[in-house]
């Protein structure tokens, strides 16, 4: 056996050493490395001709570009094979220390081999062999695997590494320039062990640095590392990060030591220890480096009477000056907040000015300057540090302020205290007074007017000045401010011009300050002195400077006032409204006649669709398309559509122009339009309109249904059927022509007829005019046209109810008589002959005809037994409706035969998934006996036919206990149908009253499901359980508890699963029930309740902890007083604290509120 192998392994190696070319010695390698060849250290041979082939070919740099790729892809597929058999087989690193200098790093095969290398020689290769090559490796430009890979084989060798060695720092530096693994936890614990295992070096060398007399000094060997770390360029951020935490001095020294070295002299001036580190400054990681250092001990001194926070202001400061708020200096701003915040105090100024002239800065600079405020309370004292920092910088006019901005210091405005808002207030009127208005015509004041207005302006809209809890005191102050307001700063603006930008703000400030007034006289009461005044005068310069959109807040509700200039705001502003869908839509109920004709434009406007005026704008657009149409030229004036008083009243002009045009209709020709577009016409509530305008709707709909070029279009078919519906149309034509000319034409579906038919049995006028042309009907009934035979059935079927209806007057139930007697004779002489030959459409008839009983009974009976012969024949539907009326009738019930009714039922049960047959199942069953209600569950033995049959049953409420109840378990438990279905059927059990079943049926139902399934679906079944069966559902106290801890316990184990969201409302309605059986319930409550807070524990969203915690008070309300004693004594500390805080809201803001009468 071990000269088999020998020769097996000499043979491979014969194969590697022979003349064969390198392609096929590459195939070979892989084929014998990845397939199952049972040959003994065949990894071993093959990575020995790979190695070997390596070197040779490196030093006689004999490559060809395409065998060194193929090559190297080659090494890589059976390197990987290799390491994942996880056989170790490479030992020695020298020859990847040979050939090193030649490898191309920048080819990512290469480096995946050269990793996967590395993990299988870090197992048991020579040790400063493999810290010699990543030595090499960490001054390339690696990968993130590979380099992580090197931190993590220097981490494991820690205690074997030489600290002091040279090229171990210069290791160390390396890597920590990697971007990706600059903050690797490991690399920073290597650096701690290898430059910080003692710190009494660090004390001398401090104090040397710092010292003026700087003579011999001898440093440690850390502090060597150190220095060698700095001088070769290690990052500072990950050195400064692996200070051990415990010498936060020495982090404080290296911080202001560090960033000396980086250009900024901190310590002292001439050193010449520093002088031998310092190095080439880069911005970038220098912002860093800062915010790395940061937390420090911002008291800690770096020099007398220089801090480190003072020497991290001065940075800011300096940075904000140079550098403006660049990605730099707004990390070194955000991660100052996050660590020491107060050090941003004396520069939030400087930090707002900047942010203002800066049309790129970050948003969240300003959002941490407001949050900075409002955490120390001074969000006053921010304004006028603004408005003191304005004052000493360059007055510049380019300042802008964002609107997400103003919408964040508004917000701040809002939830400080009142007072503080009238302190915002007060100091911005101050400044406004003092450094804006006078300085405002030499235009060195416009900065702080840029500044200040939109802060003003966002302090009137969201101070909470104008309610019912200002204090007296503090209403007094308001009073004062709005006086001083108005005659500081509004009376001593007047007449002075702006720029348009500037009369925008100014027109804002105005509108915003009137605003606050308003509410304020509203709510309290209260006359302030010369508002209205100012407040007229305002409208006055307005509508004299025609600026409509700066002052449109003003203008549009003065336009829904009683005030003096509405005529003249519609005058001189009737086309910036008009033209504007937003200002249109807020007041376009309250344009006059006389301008609704310049709305031309009604694109974006429909928001709009319920208001009339907008109907008869669409209603005259739609005429103004048809003008070519000479019958409706008239409707097309606009002044008819604007004038309202026209729009309800028929004998109105408008009406009458309309009853005019519609008299005309045959004049419209057929096929002159191709095609049509309605949607703006239907969009409108049509049904609503006043009469009028549905008159209109109505005429336009008939336009296009008489001259559509091909099939009448579905547009123009649901418009007339929207009109048809309680019109007035028929009053004006000839409903006979009109359904002579409809039934000629193709239609989308044949809704619109039974809209008709419903419309023209209203009068004895329709149905006299149908009667009157009926030859032409049964000459299109003749030619078995489908319009009319549909139209007439459907209006055989409408003359139903005239003829029932005993309150019809005499005259026209002679005429519906007559209608009705002209149908039926015509239906029945066409069965004789042949021409209808539609079961579906005779069965129908028949059904109609049984109902209305107008023809004698022997005619009738011999018309009905030939329809239903067919029928049942034929199978069709129609003969379920017409055997359920032949039922219901004690004069025909001998016509249905039990045969008949079989094949009924039979018809019913093939076509369970018609609504026909749902609904006349189970009234075709209702007389059967358990037997025959058994054979139809007999007839099919497909569970989704069960499960129809019995969802059809049990809607309708049919009882027929001995066999539902086998037939229900038997479905429910049915693993095959969907769960979904199964836990509907269950529900309509439960909804039933009475009960169909019996209650150990539905019990074991809800049991069958809750078992197979945890969900909201089955959690709401659960409360439908418990709500429509209470009594039952008491005798299953321990069963239902068992189900409600399933669904908490489910949530528990999936925090995640998104059906967890509706879990907890359906418990809510659950738990919201056992109330009514309060005394059952409450021995269970606090068992209830222990689980729900647990599973609040458990639940990481919002919104379900919220819903759990209305549950909690629920079961509070069930629970006796002794078992609050009892949960508090036996939760666990952290459900039990949370119990602590529920139970008392609940005593405050539930308990004594009214829920639990």
């Amino acid at each position: 056996m071990a000269g088999t192998v020998l020769l097996l392994q000499q043979g491979l190696k014969k194969r590697f050493e022979s003349k064969r070319k390198l392609k096929d010695k590459l195939a070979l390698a892989v084929n014998v490395t990845t397939t199952d060849i049972a040959i003994r250290g065949k990894e071993r041979i093959v990575l020995n001709w790979f190695i070997s082939t390596l070197e040779a070919k490196y030093q006689e740099n004999s490559w060809k570009a395409s065998e060194l790729s193929k090559f190297w892809t080659s090494f890589l597929s059976v390197l990987r094979h290799v390491e994942r058999n996880q056989t170790t087989v490479v030992s020695n690193a020298d020859f990847l220390l040979n050939i090193f200098d030649s490898l191309d790093l920048q080819n990512t095969v290469i480096l995946q081999s050269l990793e996967i290398l590395l993990r299988l020689l870090s197992k048991i290769g020579d040790e400063g062999k493999i810290l010699e090559l990543v030595a090499k490796l960490s001054g390339c430009d690696v990968g993130e695997e590979l380099a992580s890979l090197m931190i993590e084989i220097l981490e494991n060798r820690t205690s074997q590494l030489n600290f002091s060695d040279r090229h171990l720092c210069e290791t160390l530096a390396n890597l920590s320039k990697i971007s990706h693994v600059k903050e690797n936890d490991l690399l920073l614990g290597i650096l701690r062990k290898v430059l910080f295992p003692q710190l009494d070096g660090f004390t001398a060398f401090v104090s040397t640095v710092e010292s003026t007399d700087q003579g011999k000094y001898t440093p440690s060997p850390e502090v060597e590392r150190f220095t060698e770390y700095v001088r070769i360029g290690g990052n500072l951020s990950s050195l400064v990060k692996s200070v051990p935490s415990q010498a936060q001095w020495l982090k404080g020294k290296l911080f202001c030591l560090l960033l000396q070295v980086q250009g900024h002299a901190t310590i002292a001036k001439e050193s010449v220890l520093l002088a031998q580190l310092t190095r080439k400054p880069d911005p970038s990681d220098l912002y860093a480096f800062i915010s790395a250092s940061l937390p420090l001990d911002v008291t800690q001194e770096v020099s007398e009477g220089l801090t480190i926070g003072k020497q991290l202001q001065e940075f800011v400061k300096q940075s904000l000056e140079t550098s403006g708020l660049d990605k730099n200096t707004v990390s070194m701003i955000l991660s100052l907040y996050v660590h020491h915040p107060l050090q941003l105090d004396s520069l939030v100024s400087q930090i707002l000015v900047t942010y203002l002239h800066s049309s790129e800065a970050p948003a969240e600079v300003f959002t941490t300057v407001i949050e900075l405020a409002l955490k120390l309370r001074q969000l006053p004292k921010l304004v006028s540090k603004l408005f003191l920092q304005l004052r000493t910088c360059k007055r510049n006019p380019d300042i802008r302020w964002r609107k997400e901005d103003l919408e964040i210091f508004g917000e701040a405005v809002a939830n400080v205290p009142r007072v503080q808002s009238t302190l915002i207030w007060k100091s911005i009127l101050y400044h406004l007074t003092a450094d804006c208005i006078p300085n405002l015509p030499d235009g060195t004041g416009t900065s702080f007017w840029r500044t200040a207005a939109p802060l003003l302006t966002t302090v009137f809209s969201y101070a909470q000045l104008s309610d019912h809890n200002v204090p007296e005191p503090l209403s007094v102050r308001v009073k004062d401010l709005v006086q001083s307001t108005l005659t500081d700063v509004f009376l001593k603006l007047d007449g002075f011009k702006f720029e348009q930008f500037d009369r925008c703000l100014y027109a804002s400030l105005v509108l915003n300050f009137l605003g606050l007034v308003d509410l304020m006289s509203s709510f309290r009461n209260t006359r302030y002195d010369g508002v209205e005044e100012f407040h007229a005068a305002t409208i006055e310069q307005a509508l004299v400077s025609r600026d409509f959109p700066s002052y449109s807040d003003l203008l549009l509700p003065a336009l829904r006032s009683d005030s003096k200039y509405v005529q003249k705001v519609w005058e001189i502003f009737h086309e910036d409204i008009i033209q504007n869908q937003q200002y249109l839509c807020q007041v376009f109920d309250l344009i006059p006649s006389e301008y609704l004709c310049h709305v031309t434009d009604l694109d974006g406007a429909e928001e709009l669709k319920g208001n009339a005026a907008y109907a008869a704008l669409v209603l005259s657009v739609e005429f103004t398309k048809l003008r070519k149409v000479k019958c409706l030229i008239p409707a097309a004036r606009m002044d008819l559509w604007s004038d309202a008083a026209g729009w309800n009243s028929l004998q109105s002009e408008l009406g009458k122009v309309l009853q005019t045009s519609i008299q005309q209709t045959e004049q419209f020709v057929q096929g002159s339009v191709e095609s049509v577009n309605l949607d703006r016409l239907n969009k409108i509530p049509l049904e609503a309109l006043p009469r009028v305008m549905k008159l209109g709707s109505s005429l336009i709909g008939m336009y296009y249904l008489f001259s559509m070029k091909n099939r009448v279009e579905l547009s123009v078919s649901d418009l007339l059927m929207r009109c048809f519906e309680d019109t007035d149309v028929f009053r004006y034509i000839d409903s006979g022509v009109f359904i002579d000319r409809l039934l000629s034409l193709t239609l989308p579906d044949l809704k619109l007829l039974d809209v008709i038919a419903v419309e023209v049995v209203k009068y004895r006028k329709m149905i006299s005019e149908i009667a009157a042309s009926f030859d032409v009907l049964r000459d299109r009934l003749t030619r078995g046209e489908d319009n009319t035979v549909y139209f007439l059935l459907s209006l055989l079927d409408q003359l139903s109810r005239p003829l029932a209806d005993l309150t019809v007057a005499e005259p026209k139930k002679s005429a519906v008589l007559d209608l009705v007697q002209l149908i039926s004779k015509c239906f029945i002489k066409h069965l004789k002959s042949d021409l209808i030959r539609s079961s579906e459409t005779l069965g129908r008839c028949a059904c109609i005809l049984v109902k209305q009983r107008t023809l004698p009974s022997n005619k009738l009976e011999k018309f009905v037994r030939k329809v239903l012969d067919v029928g049942l024949r034929d199978g069709c539907l129609s003969s379920l409706a017409l055997v359920d009326e032949i039922r219901r009738s004690e004069d025909f019930a001998d016509w249905a035969t039990e045969d008949d009714l079989t094949l009924v039922q039979n018809i019913a049960l093939d076509n369970l998934d018609s609504e026909e047959a749902a609904c006349r199942l189970p009234s075709l069953v209702s007389t059967c006996g358990a037997s025959q209600v058994e054979q139809i569950f007999e007839s099919t033995k497909k569970p989704e036919q069960l499960l129809k049959i019995l969802t059809i049953l049990v809607s309708r409420g049919v009882t027929c206990k001995p066999v539902l109840e086998g037939r229900v378990l038997e479905v429910v438990g049915c693993p095959s149908l969907d769960l979904s279905d199964r836990i509907g059927l269950v529900e309509k059990l439960l909804g039933c009253a009475p009960a169909v079943v019996s209650a150990g049926t539905e019990a074991s139902a809800v049991c069958q499901l809750l078992s197979c399934d945890t969900s909201s679906r089955t959690c709401h079944l659960l409360a439908a359980f418990v709500k429509n069966r209470p009594h039952l559902s008491l005798r299953h106290i321990p069963f239902v508890s068992a189900a409600v801890r399933q669904h908490l316990l489910y949530m528990e184990r999936c925090p995640d699963n998104e059906e967890i969201q509706n879990i907890p409302a359906a418990l809510l309605q659950l738990v919201a029930t056992f109330k009514r059986k309060k005394e059952d319930w409450g021995n269970v409550a606090a068992y209830l309740l222990a689980d729900v807070l647990n599973t609040n524990l458990a639940v990481k969203s919002n919104a379900v902890k919220q819903t759990l915690m209305g549950v909690v008070n629920l079961l509070l309300d069930v629970c006796e007083g002794h078992s609050h004693e009892y949960l508090s004594a036996n939760l666990s500390p952290e459900a039990n604290e949370i119990f602590k805080v529920v139970l008392k809201d609940y005593k405050v803001n539930h308990k004594f509120t009214g829920k639990n009468i």
